[in-house]
């Protein structure tokens, strides 16, 4: 390494706990500080919510504009001179290359899942074989990913790396007294059955599954009269899914949250957390619940695979069939006090630290800029 050129620079679209990609950046910064404690750690971001915590002697700006960000980037590059260039979403690999390559850092891309099978920009593909390193959070993405990067193009990086996201196990932890102010603060009986999903409500993105959670709630109602479904979220598809809510005279187990801010509060507070998806890069909400011992209904065709260890820590199903969807959240009522390992607490809190544990990350980080 020359004398002036040293650290980590890193472009990113999100800092925040309000989306899957702005929660990972963060950890990735945390792993960055844990690995290569000598080295600073910048960001640039076009979005950031202020009361994310960063890891310490990282340094973030907060830049709203598009030309804004660009200015700065090329201008943070030539003052900074740094070793590696970091993009945390595909459509900043334009950015990020002409950043590294002006001062001849490696550039890393992160790939998440939906921004790259929805993409569509053929610039995108062929600037992303000039990637240095190209890391995925899943196998799933990595093996759509493989796909998506034009194959006649030759590759600066040999291969789709995985870096699954972390969870904080301190942040998402069983709470007896957390679960009980929740659910006196809702309305919720010790009786009652909560289903707790948390996602996005953008009409762009339908696959998380809620619609068809409520269709099998219209079937289990008659057997379980005090299942009760929470939304958390927020966004342009809840009007759809009130509409489909009152269609279903599902009114009275049906609740919307609106955007959380206490997370961990809801997790504790529910019985069980169901996000059938077939949508998912990886899906760091399955992660923060497992953490919390709240056992899991997940869509098995996409990265919900991975978070749950391949079924060992949740109930998988076909999201797109619904007789699927509606077996699979039935036995997992089913078996909350069965002795199903599946719904042991403890077990899946364990399994799951075990597996995504910020020191797992910061391995794998240590791992990738050592090659």
């Amino acid at each position: 390494m020359t004398e002036g050129r040293r650290g980590f620079l890193i472009l990113a679209t999100d800092l925040s706990h309000r989306g899957g990609i702005g929660a990972y950046t963060e950890m990735l910064m945390r792993a960055l500080r844990t690995v290569r404690p000598e080295q600073p750690v910048h960001l640039i971001t076009l979005n950031c919510d202020v009361e994310t915590q960063v890891a310490q002697d990282c340094t973030v700006t907060h830049v709203a504009s598009p030309s804004g960000f660009v200015f700065d980037t090329l201008r943070q590059t030539l003052r900074r001179r740094p070793t590696e260039v970091i993009v945390t979403h595909l459509h900043l690999v334009p950015l990020g290359l002409v950043a590294a390559r002006l001062v001849g850092a490696r550039l890393t891309v992160t790939l998440h899942g939906y921004e790259v099978w929805l993409t569509q920009r053929r610039i995108l593909r062929a600037l992303g074989n000039r990637a240095d390193r190209m890391v995925a959070v899943s196998r799933n993405t990595a093996a759509r990913a493989d796909r998506f990067f034009y194959s006649w193009v030759p590759r600066r990086f040999d291969e789709i790396s995985l870096l699954p996201p972390a969870v904080d196990p301190e942040r998402y932890a069983p709470c007896p007294r957390a679960r009980d102010a929740w659910r006196a603060a809702h309305g919720f009986g010790s009786e009652d059955i909560v289903m707790l999903t948390v996602a996005r409500l953008d009409a762009a993105e339908q696959g998380k599954g809620h619609d068809r959670v409520l269709r099998a709630m219209a079937d289990l109602a008659a057997t379980h009269p005090r299942l009760q479904y929470v939304i958390a979220g927020e966004g342009s598809d809840r009007a759809r899914l009130e509409a489909l809510v009152d269609e279903l005279e599902l009114r009275h187990a049906v609740r919307f949250t609106g955007f959380v801010d206490d997370l961990a509060a809801c997790y504790a507070g529910s019985d069980l957390f169901v996000m059938p998806s077939y949508q998912e890069g990886f899906g760091i909400v399955y992660i923060e619940a497992l953490a919390t011992g709240l056992p899991v209904v997940a869509g098995g065709i996409d990265g919900s695979v991975e978070a749950l260890l391949y079924g060992e820590t949740g109930y998988l199903c076909d999201p797109l069939v619904p007789t699927s969807v509606l077996h699979a959240i039935r036995t997992a009522i089913e078996r909350l006090h069965a002795g199903d390992p599946r719904t042991d607490p403890v077990r899946l809190r364990d399994l799951t630290i075990a597996s995504f544990s910020q020191a797992a990350m910061a391995a794998r980080v240590d791992r990738l800029l050592s090659s």
